[in-house]
């Protein structure tokens, strides 16, 4: 296993995915979808392998105020070489670029992004225009969302739906918020660690954000079939059911008549509205609805990865099509002409005020990879674990053989697709796991290195963290404290338990010999994993905690009797089965 530790440790390169990836809690085809798309994000949007040149960044224009920024930006050369238009929007932010609270470079995007909102695009619905803010961890993209909803506030606007991956976000966008220190103060809902309120919103808020993530945009719209068109306007606005979220979050918006401002954060989520199955995303349509039903909303969208190829672009509507028939006609045009046109779309956005992309400079950067030792403890957590989902993975193979009570294939004919959801269901889960459990595993040397770091070097340390599963790690630790159980509180455990518990499978007792021959191996594995499990050292012993030793010792025995008696129990229930 390997760790990577930055020599500029003082630059902030955290990413903002937080953990979107939820645990698992239900076994319906909508949810195995959305666990195996996630899993894709993994691996997609990842940068070209192709070197690229960059050159030392600057605001094109003298009269964008601010100070510098913290640390050295750079922008690709090929986007270096196109210079966006001459500014004209005189914004309503000045004391924000006097205190320091945005530097020039944040402050031209904000500046951008509110002429192309005083823009209309060509046709009859008479849309606002959207701006796209494609820069990189560490420019700050949160504080640059932050000063746009000061901007909008101030100018009369009163209506913000923020939109991002994971619910944990919503702190980040409160201190972004926060941070800005000016009046007046923006209110953010849901408050604290609170539910989104149902019903009528201005129940609730009147003047603020909403921070919605993109799983509850889509809660209460209807299912996504074959059928659906993703150029009809019609269809798309009949997302918008009675009841949904969507529906909600359009009625509160619609009541801001300055225009609401409606900031899409890592909307790389709704990327797959066009793509290879020809079935969009729930994400994707109702993203697209949303700005649909709202003409006059103010549209930001803000990733890194926005688009990592044409068909990318679907869901950004508010761009443009920029002499196309429509979004359709774009992107198969952009296709057909390869990477190049791509680039050269982007640089027609940037000269058009409708894109920037900037980065960290990482001129004086130092890498460096760390070879972690696995401890004695993480290798008997590793080596039990790989025992147990091996169990797993052959107790549901047996299982599913035995289904059908006689007409074993007939059934899995009939349910083919249910079957081989489950199994990338389990495999998901599988990976999530071990990943999270690795993780931890680095923990320990990447604290000795940041230790080091600031007692030795007088270096400050910001330490990045992907996928840790803390959104379902803090929720299993509120429900335990209302139960009134201190336990140590395990992410991963928690969705083995999940997954277990709502996909197990079953099956009638009745069965023919030969198959409760199967089902006695499979009894006889779970006997063999559990006495390994039994008879091996604790957790604690690894550790070399001796003043507990004792007491995990009176456990184990406790737990040895009790698997003995299991053993016993299953033995004489399997002979018995056997006889009749």
């Amino acid at each position: 296993m390997r760790a990577g530790a930055s020599g500029e440790a003082k630059r902030d390169g955290m990413k903002r995915d937080g953990a979107a990836r939820e645990d698992v809690r239900e076994a319906s085809a909508d949810e195995r979808k959305r666990v195996e798309e996630e899993l894709v994000d993994d691996v997609e949007g990842e940068d070209d392998a192709r070197e690229v040149e960059y050159e030392t960044y600057a605001p094109a224009h003298g009269s964008i105020a601010g100070g510098p920024h913290p640390d050295p930006v750079v922008e690709t050369g090929t986007l270096a070489k196109v210079r966006p238009p001459v500014p004209t929007y005189d914004h309503a932010v000045k004391d924000l670029c006097e205190s320091g609270g945005l530097s020039a470079l944040q402050m031209e995007s904000v500046t951008y992004a509110c002429m192309r909102h005083e823009q209309r695009l060509p046709g009859e619905r008479n849309e606002r225009a959207g701006f796209f803010l494609g820069d990189g961890a560490g420019v700050g993209k949160g504080r640059q969302i932050a000063g746009l909803v000061y901007e909008h506030r101030r100018r009369g606007g009163s209506r913000v739906l923020w939109v991002s991956t994971s619910a944990d976000l919503k702190y980040d966008a409160e201190r972004d918020l926060n941070d800005l220190n000016v009046k007046p103060k923006i209110d953010v809902i849901p408050k604290q660690a609170g539910s989104m309120p149902t019903g009528n919103l201005n129940d609730a808020l009147t003047k603020g954000v909403v921070f919605s993530t993109y799983s509850l945009l889509t809660q209460g719209t209807p299912k996504i079939t074959s059928k659906l068109s993703t150029t009809n306007s019609e269809q798309l606005l009949g997302m918008i059911k009675p009841g949904s979220r969507l529906k909600q979050f359009v009625d509160w918006l619609d009541e801001d008549e300055y225009g609401p401002l409606i900031v899409f954060d890592e909307c790389h989520k709704a990327k797959n509205l066009f793509n290879s199955s020809g079935k969009p995303t729930k994400t994707a349509v109702c993203v697209v609805a949303l700005q649909l039903a709202i003409p006059n909303a103010r549209v930001l969208y803000c990733s890194a990865t926005g688009a990592s190829e044409p068909k990318n672009l679907g869901y950004m509507t508010r761009l443009g099509h920029f002499g196309w028939k429509d979004t359709v006609d774009m992107v198969e045009k952009l296709k057909d002409a390869g990477l190049g046109a791509l680039e050269m779309f982007a640089c027609g956005l940037k000269a058009t005020g409708s894109y920037l992309c900037r980065t960290l400079s990482y001129e004086k950067a130092e890498f460096e990879l760390v070879d972690c030792e696995i401890s004695d403890d993480v290798r008997l957590m590793y080596d039990r674990s790989t025992a147990f989902w091996l169990m797993l993975k052959r107790l549901f193979d047996t299982v599913e053989k035995l289904r059908g009570h006689g007409a074993q294939e007939a059934w899995q004919d009939d349910n083919g697709k249910e079957i081989a959801g489950l199994g990338r269901l389990f495999w998901a889960t599988h990976q999530r796991f071990f990943r999270q459990m690795l993780l931890c595993a680095k923990v320990p040397k990447l604290a000795e290195l940041a230790r080091s770091a600031v007692i030795h070097e007088n270096m400050a340390v910001v330490i990045g963290l992907q996928s840790t599963g803390e959104a379902s790690l803090t929720r299993l630790q509120s429900e335990e404290a209302a139960d009134g159980d201190d336990d140590f509180a395990s992410s991963p455990a928690e969705m083995l338990v999940n997954f277990v518990k709502n996909n197990f499978p079953t099956t009638s007792c009745q069965a023919s010999v030969d198959e409760r021959r199967l089902w006695d191996t499979v009894v006889a594995d779970v006997v063999r994993v559990v006495n390994m499990w039994c008879s091996q050292e604790t957790i604690l012993d690894a550790l070399g905690q001796s003043e507990r030793r004792r007491a995990s010792t009176k456990r184990r025995s406790r737990e040895r009797r009790s698997t003995d008696e299991w053993c016993a129990r299953e033995c004489r229930r399997s002979a018995t089965c056997r006889s009749e």
